[in-house]
Formats: structure tokens, sequence, C-alpha cells
């Protein structure tokens, strides 16, 4: 499991830094070069709600037996979770001003879209017997 998350987070990482050399080139091309705290702050939030997914899983793997209670109640708790720090996120860009909230929901998006096409991905290559080489 740890092979296969670290080359999950090594491909996102990959895809982000690019994502985010484009995102910033745009900003500065718009004169909006100061939007980018926005956007990283849009990934903070994404991060959080990627980071709750995968170590669930991540743990669930580690675990032999799961309890259906506790499985339950930890879905729940990380989906509150995930929703109180988006919510946090956007409030508070949407507070500063519509491009800081436009900036921070892109960056979210970007981030989480990114990371979701990245363990489709990880899962393909699982599934179909093509783990990461090391």
């Amino acid at each position: 499991m740890n092979q296969i998350l670290s080359g999950f987070v090594r491909r996102l990482a990959i895809s982000l830094a690019i994502g985010t050399a484009l995102i910033l080139g745009i900003l500065v091309y718009l004169g909006a070069a100061r939007l980018i705290g926005a956007v990283l702050a849009g990934y903070l939030a994404a991060g959080v709600c990627i980071w709750t997914l995968v170590f669930r899983t991540w743990r669930g793997a580690k675990q032999a037996k799961v309890n259906a209670a506790a499985a339950k109640g930890q879905m729940l708790w990380g989906f509150v979770l995930r929703l109180f720090v988006c919510f946090a996120t956007l409030a508070a860009a949407g507070m500063i001003g519509k491009q800081v909230f436009a900036a921070a929901a892109a960056g979210l998006l970007f981030f989480y879209a990114a990371a979701m096409i990245q363990l489709a991905y990880t899962n393909y290559r699982v599934m179909h017997g093509k783990p990461d080489k090391k």
C-alpha cells in the first residue's frame, strides 16, 4: 500500500507543479498575480479533503477487520471535516472579494480534480497489475 500511495503522491505533486505554473502564468498575464495566495488556500482545502480520503483508505487497508460501526463513524467524521474545511475556506475568501473567492474555488477544484484523476489512474494501474517501478 505504501508503494501505491507513494506513486500516487509523486504523480499528484508533478501534476500540481505543472498546473500551478500554468495558473501562475495566467495570473501574471492577467495582472492578478496577487491571487496566487487564494489559489494556494484552495489547494490547502482540497489537500485536507484528499488527505482524509486517502488516509481513511490506507488505514482501512492496514486493518484486517474493520468494524462496520467504526467505519461508518469514520466516514461521517471525514465528511463533516471535508465540508467544514471547504465551507470555511470559501466563506473566508468570499468575505475578501469576488476575485479571491473565484481564485480559491478554482484552486480547490483544480487540486481536487487532479487528485481524483491520479487516484483513478493509480487504481487502474493496480487493478491491471502494473504497479509503479522504483
